[in-house]
């Protein structure tokens, strides 16, 4: 648990740094990248939400930004690959979730009820209730999560918006 929190505490304090310097972070900033890359593996999703951000302002920025701060990460996965023969240990976890993508429509169930538990049941707190209810609740809550957020991008043009959208819908 303890990662868990520090990953989050340091995710949403690149997310502050970058709304607050405009999308133009500095080196302490890049640094906070770095570790997050190292800390939990999606790091590097947060690094890629957060680097295009920077890319929609000023691409060679982000590029400069993105070679210094991924660099620790792709020294640590040439260094795995040295010991252990592997990139990273969750690549045995990812080959067998794989497995399950073969059936669609499994796939697509397990995407309601995961929804459904989430944000129907869980965020909205209505576990008590018949299935189709938290379900059309959970997708009205999406909905109109993601039309704020785009809303935020279209009105302000603010690129951290864009990020902190990807990076949930990613993870």
């Amino acid at each position: 648990i303890t990662p868990d929190l520090t990953f989050l505490a340091l995710s949403l304090i690149l997310f502050d740094g970058l709304a607050r310097t405009k999308e133009k972070p500095g080196v302490l900033w890049t640094a906070g990248l770095a570790l997050a890359c190292l800390m939990r593996p999606n790091g590097i999703i947060l690094a890629a939400s957060l680097l295009l951000a920077v890319a929609w302002r000023s691409p060679r920025r982000a590029l400069g930004l993105g070679m210094l701060g991924l660099s620790p990460w792709a020294a640590w996965l040439v260094r795995n690959r040295l010991v252990s023969g592997s990139l990273t240990d969750y690549t045995s976890h990812w080959r067998s979730a794989a497995v399950a993508f073969e059936n669609p429509a499994q796939q697509f169930l397990h995407g309601v009820r995961l929804l459904t538990s989430l944000f129907g049941e869980g965020l909205l707190g209505l576990g008590d209730f018949p299935a189709p209810l938290p379900l059309a609740a959970a997708a009205v809550a999406l909905f109109l999560a993601g039309r704020g957020a785009l809303s935020l991008i279209r009105d302000k043009e603010e690129a951290w918006i864009m990020a902190l959208a990807g990076y949930c819908v990613l993870t």
